[in-house]
């Protein structure tokens, strides 16, 4: 072929492909594009919700037609669509088969990268339920299969193992492209090693939501600038109120009623099996608006909304008082002034990303005093501090469409081009072959039990029918060993400790893993719906026995219980709310 027809041919495929991006801005596929999307999704937080929202949105700009599976749990889900597909996090196989046949996988955006109560390293790269090994075993995951990773937006603040911290960072290497939300986030993630890691700072996804149209009727009614939006969230890491809950009601009466705003309490998170109530707000929101003096001024938004609702009522209020992240982050998107509750380090870190570090109240060591100043502080400056949100409010949203720069980047990749450091290949084959040698021992005591499992489930009913339930704890430590995610099991275990009345917030958790497993939902919400009115978590109790009394099992006396539940939340003062949600 001559140099001209060479040329020309070259020519021909230029105007070509520039003839398929011009509508997109992407090369146009027979197939349509397919996202892998994982993260804390499904699991009630309206944070994460409000970050999925917004990077669909954008993803469904960028690539019409595109298709996407969400990986994560299905608690509750707020996003819909043709093209939405939800994959359990710990249906492992499933997640397999989601990575494979994904054009690219997304993990994030959010405080994924963390560790908090306790670490399960033998948990990665298998089916379990310890969410940040399984996150950590994503991008291994893709590295393993030849699918090109991007860990967009994320965000790290607390490790309480090291090795959490050393698979995180082993996670980072593996992947594609790394964003995250934060210049604190870059400098954990950053192991140090040569050559360095390419980490780059973007913004939290959320910045970029867009608001819903609120009808003016209930549950909406009568939201306005007179209102101060408060999002309070359990951070005590036992069964006890923590010792600030104190100061906070006390600031909020006193900022309240000197100023004659009325108080809009807002759940960010409705998760039951989370220990010691870290995602039931309504828990803590109970605890502070019950004592307070002034009823008729409090209200809770109770209901199950989408987190652009959210956005759109926090947008209607007057001020925010924010203890979950992405209240503020949603007070800073909608310009409103606002005080942040640092109860944990990725408070300050997102904020000081966002020059707004001056807004807020560390939790340790809180006093009254001290949150009421800040309160006051920023009521008086409080169009000074519009001005000033809505400057940041601008630079986050175009600090966050970065994140689609760089799935961009990683779609014309298929892994990470640099080459990995000698100490991270050896890091990776040794864990690699840690976990084959642990499935191995798995396979073998899985081998052993299975034939005497119907021996052992017939053995356990026995035990609990006729009241030894001691036996039977016993006995199901024993199974639950070699079986730990069996749902049976599981559930057996959750009600002998609910029937003896000992350690009920892990019997919750316990039904909750026994659902998740399969186990049979009616006897699960039977016994749930019973175990959270001994808690008096009386709208969970409500809940759970409402749908077990949808199944033709169920006796009357759930039907008792359910109308005892409901009547207690209508007379007790605390438990209703003039801004009741619609059936």
């Amino acid at each position: 072929m001559s140099r001209a027809l060479r040329i020309s041919s070259r020519l021909v495929s230029l105007m070509r492909l520039r003839a398929e991006t011009a509508v997109s801005g992407h090369p146009q596929r027979e197939a349509p594009l397919r996202f892998a999307i994982a993260g804390y999704y499904g699991f009630g937080n309206v944070g994460d919700e409000a970050i999925l929202a917004s990077l669909v949105a954008d993803l469904r700009l960028e690539y019409p037609g595109a298709r996407f599976e969400i990986i994560g749990a299905d608690y509750h889900r707020t996003l819909g669509g043709e093209d939405i597909r939800y994959v359990l996090w710990d249906d492992w196989q499933a997640v397999i088969q989601a990575v494979t046949t994904c054009d690219l996988l997304i993990v994030g955006g959010g405080g994924l990268f963390n560790s908090y109560l306790g670490y399960s390293p033998e948990s990665l790269l298998v089916a379990s339920r310890h969410f940040g090994a399984f996150t950590f075993s994503l991008p291994q995951l893709a590295y393993v299969l030849g699918k090109p990773c991007c860990l967009c937006a994320v965000g790290a603040s607390h490790f309480d193992s090291p090795e959490a911290l050393r698979h995180a960072r082993l996670a980072v290497r593996l992947a594609t492209i790394c964003t995250v939300r934060d210049e604190a986030t870059k400098r954990i993630l950053d192991d140090g090693l040569r050559p360095p890691v390419q980490i780059r700072v973007t913004a939290d996804p959320a910045f970029r939501l867009e608001n819903a149209n609120l009808p003016p009727s209930s549950p909406f009614a009568g939201i306005d600038s007179s209102m101060v939006a408060v999002a309070l969230r359990n951070w005590s890491f036992s069964n006890q109120p923590g010792p600030w809950e104190g100061e906070i009601r006390r600031a909020l009466g006193q900022f309240a009623a000197r100023h004659g705003f009325r108080l809009l309490f807002i759940p960010f998170q409705s998760t039951q099996d989370l220990p010691y109530d870290l995602g039931r707000d309504i828990a803590i929101i109970e605890r502070v608006r019950s004592v307070l003096q002034d009823q008729a001024s409090c209200h809770v938004l109770e209901g199950v909304f989408t987190p652009s609702q959210i956005s759109a009522v926090l947008a209607q209020c007057g001020m925010v008082v924010a203890m979950r992240l992405h209240a503020a982050i949603l007070a800073v998107r909608n310009a409103v002034p606002f005080v942040a509750l640092g109860y944990d380090k990725k408070v300050r870190h997102v904020l000081a990303r966002c020059g707004l570090e001056r807004f807020v109240v560390e939790l340790e060591g809180l006093r009254a005093e001290s949150l009421l100043h800040a309160l006051e502080s920023v009521y008086l400056e409080r169009e000074a501090v519009r001005d000033e949100l809505r400057k940041a409010g601008a630079r986050m949203r175009r600090a966050a469409y970065d994140n689609m720069r760089a799935i961009a980047r990683a779609l014309g990749c298929r892994q990470r081009e640099q080459k990995l450091p000698p100490t991270v290949v050896a890091a990776l084959k040794e864990l690699l072959l840690k976990q084959t040698l642990l499935l191995a021992e798995r396979d073998r005591r899985l081998a052993r039990v299975d034939p005497e499992a119907a021996a052992h489930r017939t053995a356990l009913r026995r035990l609990i029918s006729q009241g030894n339930l001691e036996d039977a704890l016993h006995h199901l430590e024993m199974v639950l060993a070699v079986a730990p995610e069996d749902p049976e099991f599981l559930y057996l275990k959750a009600f002998c400790l609910h029937s003896l009345d000992r350690d009920l917030f892990l019997a919750g958790e316990l039904y909750g893993r026994a659902l998740s497993n399969g186990f049979d939902p009616y006897w699960v919400y039977a016994h749930r719906g019973q175990l959270n009115l001994k808690l008096q978590r009386w709208h969970e109790a409500i809940e759970d026995l409402e749908k077990a009394c949808r199944d033709d099992r169920a006796p009357p006396v759930l039907f008792e219980l359910l109308d005892q539940a409901r009547a207690h939340v209508r007379r007790t003062p605390e438990e209703s709310t003039s801004l009741p949600c619609e059936s």
